[in-house]
């Protein structure tokens, strides 16, 4: 792959205020994607740390398509009142 695995994550102070208003605010039922709303793939993330950190990456990529792991950020940021 190019690019490696595709998802959209959550930073943890982010995931912590999720939480916290599930639980405390929240008392209908829902399946909820806890997630980012930044779409980057393993290539940009290992990038965006190298830069960081002042390091140049080395990547080896294989041959296998990209795979795509990306929660539904639309439906949580309306049951939490996001939106």
């Amino acid at each position: 792959t190019k690019n490696g695995l595709i998802t959209n994550p959550i930073h943890i102070s982010d995931l912590i205020e999720y939480l916290k208003k599930i639980l405390l605010h929240t008392n209908e039922a829902a399946e909820l994607d806890l997630c980012g709303n930044e779409i980057l793939s393993l290539r940009d993330m290992i990038n965006i740390i190298a830069t960081h950190i002042g390091e140049e990456p080395i990547i080896e990529s294989s041959n296998n398509n990209d795979e795509y792991l990306c929660g539904k950020c639309m439906v949580t940021s309306q049951v939490l009142g996001y939106m």
